[in-house]
């Protein structure tokens, strides 16, 4: 059964700066022995959703919101969303809901998408908000990121155990 995301609790605190520090962040995770996923996606998959987002950044998405959705969300959310964030259980585009994928390949999916992203200075239109400055297409990118990245922690209780038995 699907978990409502807009109430879960205990999500991790995370703001980024820089996508370098989404990839070290992604990096630590994937490393841990056990990572509990507080939300409907497993690690792979909100890493490949988030290299599908960074690549979405230069090729551009092929759908775009329609008029009123556009004007409202530019004019009442943008600004909302760049600088403190993007709420969970926000419908996400049927094109960047994630197929299963292992934590090592979603992974590597998102560096190869972050160094991309911070190699090519291109920046398409977004399909909700337009015409986005490079910083602001950064910002989205982070918000973005801390929003997914909050639903996966390594798991305290088995991390705390494997330590008391060493």
């Amino acid at each position: 059964m699907a978990v409502n995301t807009k109430g879960v609790q205990g999500r991790r605190e995370v703001h980024y700066r820089t996508p370098q520090e989404v990839l070290a962040d992604a990096r630590q995770l994937a490393e841990a022995e056990h990572i509990e996923t507080l939300g409907n996606w497993s690690p792979g998959q909100i890493f490949d959703h988030l290299a599908k987002a960074f690549d979405m950044a230069i090729d551009g998405a092929n759908f775009r919101a329609f008029f009123l959705l556009r004007w409202f969300a530019t004019l009442f959310l943008k600004r909302k969303f760049l600088e403190r964030g993007l709420p969970p259980g926000l419908p996400t585009n049927e094109r960047f809901v994630p197929e299963p994928i292992d934590t090592d390949a979603g992974l590597a999916r998102l560096e190869d998408a972050i160094g991309r992203y911070l190699q090519d200075p291109r920046r398409a239109l977004h399909p909700i908000f337009g015409k986005l400055t490079p910083e602001e297409w950064t910002q989205f990118q982070l918000r973005h990121c801390e929003m997914h990245m909050s639903f996966l922690k390594v798991q305290q209780d088995v991390a705390s155990s494997a330590m008391a038995d060493a």
